[in-house]
């Protein structure tokens, strides 16, 4: 179905782009601001063209999603997404995951206002990620995108009978009050994915869930404390752990102090 809609429309005016079965919306109403559509358009790209690089030969479009799950949290928002920044957390709050993952090669990268880490995947023969590299991507300010992209050549078809082995699930954070944060998690995999696979994932990922609830509900807890001590440690096994969490926030800070003055000059 298509509309044709006038030129002196008073509906709203939003940027959209796409990547695989995704749809992102920037959520800035345009319609009095004509001439900020292209530059909007080519912020929302540059912010996608590192999930469009990574997948361009994934075939990405064609996954399908399995299952959508909502989790909610007793904890601020803020407290999940800072979680899910800090590297760290990763050895010591995901133990199995940890062992599944070739931490010694962990990369962070802050990409403005974007986030990318990435992790060699072990083999495991028993492991639905095995093999392959681990991406997590954090859009801001509260959508996250997991990949786990099977190592193989990628100029050859899979010979038949032969699973693809790639996966993606996405996070969406959905702040709810000043202590409650819901997560709605989907599931996607490419066409010919077995029932017994998507099952072993998504029950992988609400394990690794659930270890992330407990750790962020409990740092709600003692933020509502008055006797709380902060001990900053830096163990050397990754490059600058709290590098995502600290760019993200001074990107934050920023994006509002721009507000607060284009509120003054009005």
């Amino acid at each position: 179905m298509k509309y044709k809609i006038s030129d002196d429309s008073k509906l709203p005016q939003f940027v959209v782009d796409t990547w695989g079965p995704l749809v992102f919306l920037f959520m800035q109403d345009l319609r009095d601001q004509p001439g900020q559509i292209e530059k909007v358009k080519e912020h929302l790209s540059s912010m996608l063209a590192p999930l469009k690089g990574i997948t361009a030969d994934m075939g990405i479009e064609t996954f399908q999603l399995a299952d959508i799950w909502e989790d909610p949290m007793k904890c601020h928002f803020g407290f999940y997404d800072g979680n899910y920044c800090d590297a760290n957390h990763i050895r010591d709050t995901h133990p199995s995951l940890a062992e599944r993952l070739d931490l010694k090669n962990y990369h962070c990268e802050f990409l403005g206002p974007t986030s990318l880490q990435t992790c060699p995947v072990k083999e495991d023969s028993s492991d639905v990620r095995s093999g392959g590299m681990a991406y997590y991507f954090k859009l801001p300010p509260t959508v996250a995108v997991n990949i786990y992209k099977q190592t193989r050549d990628r100029s050859v078809p899979l010979p038949p009978d032969t699973m693809n082995k790639d996966v993606m699930d996405t996070n969406i954070v959905i702040p709810v009050s000043e202590k409650e944060t819901k997560v709605s998690f989907g599931f996607y995999f490419p066409p010919g994915t077995e029932q017994s696979s998507k099952d072993a994932y998504i029950a992988s990922s609400k394990g690794i869930q659930e270890e992330d609830r407990l750790v962020c509900e409990s740092v709600q807890i003692g933020n509502d404390s008055d006797d709380i001590e902060i001990e900053a440690i830096d163990t050397g096994m990754f490059m600058k752990p709290e590098v995502l969490e600290f760019g993200f926030q001074k990107w934050m800070i920023e994006e509002l102090e721009k507000i607060i003055s284009e509120l003054k000059k009005g």
